[in-house]
């Protein structure tokens, strides 16, 4: 299939969280990591947030939070968490697992996939986490979520690529594997990285690449890109 010609790929993410292929219910260890050394450390008396001090309210977005995992960690860590998503279902899901935790189910709405706008005001949030998810999407998607990403944050934003590996021969393509099929991958490289964000490499708080290697063939099975960089507009 012809990735011009994929425009509207809202029904595979309903169809995939539908079938639970990427309802991830635990948190990713590099956005803990992002959240204990530039956000706020749990049991300090003394919060390492980087902007607020004492008791003001941080407000954090899970962009494109799936099932909420992310947005429900936040509240382990005393943070505001909202999430944004395309998917209905994951939405819902995610609605429910606020609920039974006691979470206010209202801070997660489901996005406007055509407008690709977010619906909170001008530096709403202090950050943006946005794990493996905008690399799920054209790049050109992907760039036009980032303009709305630096309109609401005037802080912190936290996010994740996936890179090359040995099985992978094209920077954009439609998704054939059973996980995720039909969905749009895009593979990132460091320009491409910083393309999206708009900045230069010195510019990166933090900017890690992990490679897995297979032990047998030394073949590339595994690229991962985490990155984290000041809202580029307040730069």
């Amino acid at each position: 299939m012809d990735i011009k010609e994929k425009r509207n790929y809202l029904d595979e993410w309903e169809n995939s969280y539908s079938k639970g292929d990427n309802n991830i219910l635990y948190p990713q260890l590099e956005v803990i990591r992002f959240l204990n050394r530039f956000i706020k450390k749990r049991n300090n008396d003394c919060p390492l947030f980087y902007k607020k001090e004492g008791n003001q309210i941080i407000n954090g977005l899970d962009f494109a939070c799936g099932v909420g995992t992310h947005c429900l960690t936040f509240n382990d860590f005393d943070i505001e968490g909202y999430g944004v998503d395309i998917s209905k279902t994951a939405i819902n899901i995610a609605k429910r697992r606020a609920k039974k935790i006691g979470l206010d189910d209202n801070r997660f709405k489901v996005l406007d996939a055509d407008s690709q706008k977010l619906p909170f005001k001008d530096n709403f949030f202090d950050f943006v986490v946005a794990e493996s998810c905008l690399d799920s999407m054209p790049f050109s998607t992907a760039q036009s979520y980032m303009h709305e990403l630096k309109r609401i944050t005037n802080g912190l934003i936290y996010a994740s690529f996936i890179g090359y590996n040995d099985s992978i021969n094209s920077d954009e393509f439609v998704v054939s594997t059973k996980l995720e099929k039909g969905t749009i991958q895009s593979v990132y490289d460091e320009e491409k990285i910083y393309k999206l964000f708009g900045v230069e490499a010195q510019e990166f708080k933090y900017f890690n690449k992990t490679v897995q290697l297979d032990a047998k063939s030394n073949s590339i099975i595994d690229c991962r890109y985490y990155c984290v960089v000041s809202n580029p507009e307040n730069l």
